[in-house]
């Protein structure tokens, strides 16, 4: 799903910040795509349960992949692959530690938006 939360974003921005080394204009990327709970799915189903949102009347009928791809791409968006996971092993491989887990920074913004 590509979210990230926001206190994560800023801690990588000051580790990289205050790294002495140079870094030669490289590109890092600050993701939690391997948290199994950051998916639509489940972060929908979450966000409901904690904001008080009843289920949905009818079921949810799944799009296949293809199908999603397409329809993104006909949309305009600049991101139409809904297999594609971003990865923050570059970042992490420097040290860097995410101050926040997914699941805890989703139960914040949750609390906050209460």
């Amino acid at each position: 799903m590509n979210l990230v939360p926001v206190a994560n974003v800023v801690a990588a921005i000051f580790f990289l910040a205050k790294r002495a080394e140079s870094l030669d204009g490289g590109v890092f990327i600050v993701s939690d795509d391997d948290s199994p709970a950051n998916n639509f799915k489940d972060v929908e189903r979450f966000l409901m349960r904690e904001l008080g949102i009843p289920e949905y009347a009818l079921p949810r009928l799944p799009i296949p992949l293809g199908v999603l791809e397409f329809l993104l791409a006909r949309l305009g968006r600049n991101n139409v692959n809904p297999r594609c996971n971003f990865t923050s092993d570059k970042l992490l491989g420097l040290g860097f530690r995410r101050p926040v887990s997914f699941e805890a920074a989703l139960a914040e913004y949750a609390a906050w938006y209460r």
